[in-house]
């Protein structure tokens, strides 16, 4: 989705008019036409404004997929802190090594799902 077309559904799902937004952040109400319109772009803090304020991500905005690395790595801590658990209560010492592999793969399996649900929105839109 473009900034401007974002800009515009998120400001009439809160029903303000242009001006009202312009007013929020501090902005003249043609500053939001042009906006609007993909003519020019908002400065990094209207941009901030405009995401707290019309509640949208910057990173959905400016159209970056984040990457969630920060997801794998707790995938693999929590089913090594699950496979240690089976470890000690269960003397079962080999399910304990492949629980973080098992839980590599399914972060793996949950990514590549993830990735083909992205495809298919943006192949419809």
């Amino acid at each position: 989705m473009e900034i401007g077309n974002m800009i515009s559904t998120k400001r009439k799902e809160k029903g303000l008019s242009q001006e009202q937004l312009a007013q929020e952040i501090n902005v003249a109400r043609q500053t939001i036409s042009k906006w609007e319109l993909d003519e020019t772009l908002p400065d990094l803090e209207s941009l901030r404004k405009l995401a707290v304020f019309l509640g949208f991500s910057i990173d959905s905005a400016l159209d970056i997929d984040v990457d969630d690395d920060d997801d794998m790595e707790w995938m693999i801590i929590g089913f090594a802190i699950v496979g240690n658990v089976i470890t000690v209560f269960f003397d079962q010492a080999m399910i304990g090594i492949a629980m973080p592999f098992i839980g590599l793969g399914i972060y793996f399996i949950w990514k590549a799902f993830r990735g083909n649900q992205k495809n298919s929105k943006s192949n419809k839109g």
